[in-house]
Parts: C-alpha cells; structure tokens; sequence
C-alpha cells in the first residue's frame, strides 16, 4: 500500500494536473458552445410569471396551448414557451383592438 504521504503527493499532483492542463482546455471549449440553459418553471411559477391562475396555466397545457415537460408527476414549463405565449398574445390582442 501507499502511505499517506505518498497518497498526499498524488492527490497534489493530480490536482496541479488538473487546474494546470484540463481546467483551461475546458475553459476553452466551453468558451465556444453557446448555450444556455433551459429554465423549467411549475405551474404556480408560470402563473405568477403570466398574471393568471393556476387553473388558467393547467388549461392551457391541456389544450395544448402551452408547450410543457412532465417528469414523473411533475409539469414544468419552459420559461421560453411562456415567453412565446406572451408575444403570441400581445401579437394577436393588438389585431383585435385595430378597426
């Protein structure tokens, strides 16, 4: 076996390794994607978020209106389907209100 301070001189090793090599060239790379993640809202989230009730979100995901992830017995929203919406709905409310 190894004694601690052998192990102590890997670890320390592994860890100059680490931030010296690795840690840049993952910087690097993701550096290069764009990405962002995907934020997921629940119901009482994507409410609040549109000024409606809960029952109003529920409808809407029932309908299909609503773009939604269930995971298990929980439905989430993304945040970008509730920002679709809410230009889908000021864009067709201002063809109403036009004479």
């Amino acid at each position: 076996m190894f004694s601690e301070s052998e192990i102590q001189a890997m670890r320390e090793a592994i860890r100059r390794a680490f931030l010296d090599e690795l840690l840049p060239l993952i910087q690097s790379v993701l550096g290069r994607i764009d990405w962002q993640p995907t934020t997921l809202l629940s119901r009482d989230e994507a409410a609040q978020l549109l000024g409606v009730s809960v029952q109003t979100v529920a409808t809407l995901i029932r309908e299909g209106t609503m773009p939604h992830v269930k995971i298990r017995r929980r439905v989430l929203i993304p945040r970008q389907a509730i920002c679709d919406y809410m230009e889908q709905a000021s864009g067709s409310s201002r063809k109403e209100e036009r004479p």
